[in-house]
């Protein structure tokens, strides 16, 4: 699922255009970089971190924002369906608070074996939208992603997730490729469709 994707930008490639400069090897973890509103550091989750991801999940779930009210029945649920997975997060150098993360799993959509396509679990903090966090953990999905010898990425987001739709569809990588018409439950009782979105790394990193 996709969280809050909150930045506006002008439609341009930003996988190939970066808006933050990264390391020119991102899976050598932990870096540190500086965003509009202040440094952040880059790691893989620890045992701790990705429990406070969970958390963070908790309250997109309980709000309806990217998650359904009962995607997760607990942390031992969250934890068996992402395991294997790569997770990673940003966090404040100073507190240590998250600022929001990432987990990499291979999709369930592509049943083949042969090659791999991922399949992103992404959350942000509430009180970081709009500061440049979330553009730079999606860039870094799209970039280990590639790294991680993916060929290819499935982002699946609820239909009433407004922003990130307006900005997945002002991105010429992401193509809309498919429809969802029940994907989640709301809080309220009514429930939700999602759009299915691809990117080929194939023709973004040849």
């Amino acid at each position: 699922m996709a969280d809050e994707f909150e930045e506006k930008n002008s439609g341009a490639p930003f996988a190939k255009e970066m808006l933050h400069e990264l390391p020119s090897d991102v899976t050598k973890v932990p870096f540190s970089t500086t965003l509009k509103d202040g440094p952040l550091t880059f790691d893989k989750c620890s045992d701790v971190q990705l429990s406070e991801l969970y958390r963070l999940i908790t309250v997109a779930m309980a709000e309806g924002e990217g998650y359904g009210i009962d995607e997760f029945t607990s942390e031992e649920d969250f934890r068996k369906k992402i395991e294997g997975a790569h997770s990673f997060c940003a966090y404040s150098p100073g507190s240590g608070e998250v600022l929001g993360g990432f987990i990499i799993r291979n999709s369930v959509i592509y049943r083949g074996t042969t090659f791999k396509i991922a399949e992103p679990f992404l959350i942000l903090r509430k009180t970081e939208r709009g500061r440049g966090v979330g553009l730079f953990l999606m860039q870094l999905v799209i970039h280990l992603s590639a790294r991680l010898d993916y060929m290819g990425i499935y982002f699946e987001t609820f239909c009433n997730n407004e922003n990130t739709v307006r900005n997945f569809d002002a991105q010429p990588m992401f193509k809309r490729v498919g429809h969802l018409p029940l994907s989640g439950l709301l809080k309220d009782g009514s429930h939700v469709g999602s759009y299915i979105y691809f990117v080929d790394l194939r023709k973004i990193f040849g």
